[in-house]
């Protein structure tokens, strides 16, 4: 039995509501890491703080109009409209911007694991095209499905926009799937005969693939719903929107919380733990010039502070 529209969307304000308050929390304990932490330990936030708030501007304003169209819905100016009708009125202005502000946060997430890559990669050009390829394909398929809205309704939506759902579901796993393998291969190659930074390499690996399998399993749980024509697809939708936020965070949390603390057996590993969380944490690199591995290579080259 399929959710009706009503409890789909209770539902869908009550998960992207705990989702968003997690992220919250992340947010405020990335901004006290990196504003408050000791200045050495500090890689530079031209790019990791910017991204972040984007990401928390886009999901506050998100559920801020989840509740607003909620609170229109179950309390109508006009009694003749039911929640039920309300919520199949896809072209409401709220509809629309929620969709808007969705698609935003999914490219945007998208975008940020793909420069990881290409900067962890000393800014090879190529590795930017598989990713490229795959956020305009998104980027159309969202945009196509914004277009339904306008004149679609209720089931028909479903109905209409599914083969644009399914590729920009499928589009996305395949990019989330893809780069971070590609970022988790990269720190092993680069750093495969430095047995000394083994123990610190494993928080990152396990970040990485712990963050895309979190973001994994909410597109197939889309694609799932999405497939069953339910109304359930709605609230993993919302859920997505700070989930995006929630991964980013975590990624960089854990990062800075593991690999800044120099390694007791070699005074060498702190630079290079605070060089790779720059890297992977949107920098450039610590001197902001190298690519990213490229000054991994050099920094684990040196055996003493500098």
């Amino acid at each position: 039995m399929d959710l009706s529209l009503n409890r789909s969307e209770l539902t869908a304000l009550f998960m992207e509501s705990l989702i968003y308050g997690i992220f919250l929390v992340l947010f405020c304990i990335l901004l006290i890491i990196a504003y408050f932490s000791p200045r050495e330990a500090i890689p530079k936030k031209r790019y990791i703080i910017p991204a972040a708030t984007l990401m928390m501007m886009i999901a506050t304003t998100h559920i801020v109009i989840d509740f607003l169209r909620a609170l229109e819905a179950f309390v109508p100016t006009n009694p003749q409209l039911t929640p039920d009708q309300f919520f199949k009125k896809l072209s409401h202005p709220y509809a629309i911007l929620n969709w808007a502000l969705y698609a935003i946060q999914t490219i945007l997430g998208d975008s940020i694991l793909v420069w990881r890559c290409y900067v962890l990669y000393d800014k090879k050009w190529w590795t930017v095209i598989p990713g490229a390829i795959l956020i305009a394909l998104n980027t159309s398929a969202l945009v196509i499905v914004v277009r339904y809205l306008t004149f679609a309704v209720g089931a028909n939506f479903i109905h209409l926009s599914r083969p644009w759902m399914t590729s920009w579901i499928v589009a996305t796993s395949v990019l989330q799937v893809f780069y971070s393998a590609a970022i988790v291969i990269r720190i092993y190659l680069t750093r495969r005969s430095l047995r000394w930074v083994v123990r610190s390499m494993s928080p990152v690996v396990v970040a990485m693939i712990e963050s895309t399998a979190i973001y994994t399993a909410a597109v197939f749980l889309l694609l799932l719903c999405n497939a069953l024509d339910s109304n359930g697809q709605f609230v993993i939708m919302d859920t997505i929107v700070p989930l995006v936020g929630v991964v980013f965070c975590l990624i960089a949390i854990r990062i800075r919380c593991y690999l800044r603390t120099p390694d007791r057996d070699t005074t060498s590993d702190r630079p290079v733990s605070t060089n790779l969380s720059s890297t992977l944490e949107l920098n450039e690199g610590a001197t902001g010039e190298e690519g990213g591995s490229q000054h991994i290579r050099e920094r684990t080259g040196r055996h003493s502070e500098p």
